[in-house]
């Protein structure tokens, strides 16, 4: 019952959008091996006998459940498109396009907040970290400062060359 409550509300939060949405859902494998450090060293800090016993017992049972089965991280993202011809042929500025998708924006969290669910707006640095994620799964992204980045110079390249025989993107070469 409590499953199709659940679609129900989410179905009630689709059909009241007046515009396209698109949902992305990221699955990432787990590393479960700091929390069984951080595990060891409660273990080792533990003076109880009887307590030092279950807490490995509860580790031998999440390393033996993580061997078999992996551990994935899911997160749901709402993507609100926008489009330059809803402001008409000659496009709008940066506060005109603000004013359309704020009010969109602003109705999704809203939504998603009466199934219970806690929604908030990515920032600069969220956008960069999963759109490299998505792009570049077995890269890990280089620690930086990345506010005032413009996340279209680090996704796109910056030029593109074409022959018949091989494709060179920035300097390599595919």
């Amino acid at each position: 019952e409590e499953k199709k409550a659940v679609i129900v509300s989410f179905s009630a939060l689709l059909n009241s959008l007046s515009f396209p949405v698109q949902i992305i859902i990221s699955s990432q494998k787990k590393d479960i091996g700091p929390y069984i450090a951080l595990l060891n060293k409660e273990i080792q800090k533990q003076s109880s006998e009887k307590l030092r016993a279950q807490m490995e017992k509860y580790r031998d049972f999440i390393a033996g459940v993580t061997k078999k089965n992996s551990i994935l991280e899911k997160n749901f993202y709402l993507v609100i498109p926008f489009y330059k011809l809803e402001l008409g042929l000659k496009g709008g500025s940066l506060e005109e396009i603000k004013k359309l998708l704020y009010p969109r924006r602003d109705q999704v969290l809203s939504q998603i907040g009466r199934l219970g669910l806690k929604g908030k707006t990515l920032t600069n640095e969220e956008l960069i970290v999963l759109f490299h994620n998505i792009f570049n799964p077995d890269v890990p992204l280089p620690k930086r400062e990345y506010s005032g980045v413009n996340i279209k110079d680090l996704l796109a390249p910056q030029t593109v060359e074409v022959d018949f025989n091989s494709l060179k993107i920035d300097n390599r070469y595919y």
